[in-house]
């Protein structure tokens, strides 16, 4: 499945399912019209297709990240791209946990973040069913006032702008931003563990 927020530099990204063992992410550049492979941040000793239902793929203030379930399923990292093609430029700058339990064996079955508060809290989805938010100084997750669907659905920050919305139909570019004083001191920091874990969250 491709992701809903992984279109970045005119191409889609998502990380194939394989039985051969892929170990890059794959994106397809529309104007070009060509794939191209990205290497992730695993340094090739983790095969992409062994976790491929405990990874999250998107797109956040112009880089792409990765989100990966830990081993005990009850954290994550997230990783993000700085520089685009660039394998060496992965850093890790969140490292979440105290997570509700993960169960089941889909895709779906993850978290991805939408929103960083400059109070410290991180709007997230789960499971694409729900939305809760985390807190970096108790590390506890919490339900929001959301309703709680049936169906799956996707979630992205919304920023208030003055571009209409027959602009967008016809196909003017938009540019959407994720992001606050919060996340842009994190993201400039290069790192950043915010469950205050005695995890190195610098790159591996």
């Amino acid at each position: 499945m491709v992701p809903f927020n992984s279109f970045l530099h005119g191409a889609l990204h998502w990380v194939p399912y394989s039985f051969d063992g892929s170990q890059f992410i794959q994106s397809f550049n529309f104007e070009a019209e060509q794939f191209r492979p990205l290497a992730p941040p695993f340094k090739g000793h983790l095969k992409l297709s062994q976790h491929y239902n405990h990874l999250k793929l998107g797109v956040l203030k112009g880089c792409l990240f990765l989100c990966v379930l830990g081993a005990h399923n009850s954290e994550f990292d997230m990783w993000v791209m700085k520089d685009y093609g660039v394998q060496e430029s992965w850093t890790k700058i969140l490292v979440i946990e105290n997570l509700f339990p993960w169960v089941g064996h889909v895709l779906h079955n993850a978290y991805e973040p939408i929103v960083f508060f400059n109070d410290g809290e991180i709007l997230m989805t789960y499971k694409d069913r729900v939305v809760v938010r985390y807190n970096q100084e108790t590390k506890t997750v919490s339900r929001t006032g959301i309703i709680q669907t049936q169906s799956r659905f996707r979630a992205i920050a919304y920023c208030p702008c003055f571009v209409s919305l027959p602009d967008v139909s016809n196909g003017e570019e938009v540019i959407r931003v994720r992001d606050n004083n919060k996340f842009e001191e994190m993201f400039a920091k290069g790192s950043y563990n915010c469950a205050g874990s005695s995890k190195s969250a610098d790159h591996k």
